[in-house]
């Protein structure tokens, strides 16, 4: 799995040292700026995996991904990766995670 930096650097957007969860912020508001809805859920009833990423429509089309998980910079990688592989270099993947 790439480092949200190292995706950031694939796309031509340079991030000038900034930290990964400000690249992985990035990444989604560049998902949002494509036409995908992106949701950040923190779920304060949740004592198990609290956080959750749904990444949807635009360019994706009827793929999605949702998870749940207890770091927020993990789901982040993990939808920056997903989305990568979709739609930025445009590989195969399971859509559904």
């Amino acid at each position: 799995m790439k480092s949200v930096s190292e995706i950031l650097s694939q796309l031509g957007l340079g991030h000038d040292r900034q930290s990964e969860d400000a690249i992985g912020w990035q990444l989604l508001d560049q998902m949002r700026a494509e036409g995908s809805v992106v949701l950040v859920k923190l779920d304060g009833e949740r004592t198990l995996d609290p956080y959750t990423l749904v990444i949807s429509g635009g360019p994706l089309g009827e793929n999605y991904f949702r998870k749940d998980g207890s770091s927020i910079n993990e789901l982040i990688a993990e939808g920056a990766n997903f989305y990568d592989g979709l739609i930025w270099r445009g590989e195969a993947l399971d859509p559904q995670v």
